[in-house]
């Protein structure tokens, strides 16, 4: 319990990586802009896609612990081709994957920490700290790679993906595996 830690003894702080620390809602105009170019038949729908792509993403990665695990790219991809569908484009998942990858590589150049933060105040969270944790359901490479351009690596002794762990959250697996990387 909290009240049975020492007082002398720092804490372990984890953060959730999107929408906590960086801004995850830019990636709707990005893929807007990139659905109103490759279709132009629904440009004037396309950040109405986008938005529907961006809901129907987290609710559709598998969450209960049975289900198979799929990375958010795979889900991503087959969100988005179910997006595009509705909206009259033919296509697959191979053109929706494509369309994905470009935008989200496009949205990481220009990603942002969210309001309120700044590598300031992580580096004072981590001072305050016995450890800091990012624990995210983003894919292991495109996290680790976001990291390195946002130049927010060091400011994370340990970083949890649901594709490391093969789990989302809230599967207590996911906190556990972050856990034990402290």
């Amino acid at each position: 319990m909290a009240s049975e830690r020492p007082r002398d003894r720092k804490p372990y702080v984890f953060f959730d990586l999107g929408e906590t620390i960086v801004n995850l809602r830019d990636t709707i105009g990005v893929i807007a802009s990139f659905i109103g170019t490759s279709y132009p038949s629904i440009a004037m729908r396309a950040t109405d896609c986008a938005k529907s792509w961006f809901v129907g993403l987290g609710s559709s990665v598998p969450r209960d612990p049975g289900a198979k695990f799929e990375t958010q790219y795979e889900v991503g991809k087959k969100v988005l081709m179910r997006v595009l569908r509705a909206n009259g484009v033919p296509g697959d998942e191979s053109d929706a994957g494509r369309l994905l990858r470009t935008a989200w590589d496009r949205w990481q150049e220009q990603a942002r920490l969210c309001e309120g933060v700044t590598k300031e105040w992580l580096r004072g969270v981590g001072l305050l700290s016995a450890g800091v944790g990012a624990v995210t359901d983003g894919d292991e490479l495109d996290v680790r790679r976001l990291l390195q351009r946002m130049a927010l690596s060091r400011y994370f002794d340990s970083v949890t993906t649901s594709e490391a762990v093969k789990a989302y959250k809230p599967n207590p697996a996911v906190y556990r595996a972050a856990l034990a990387s402290l």
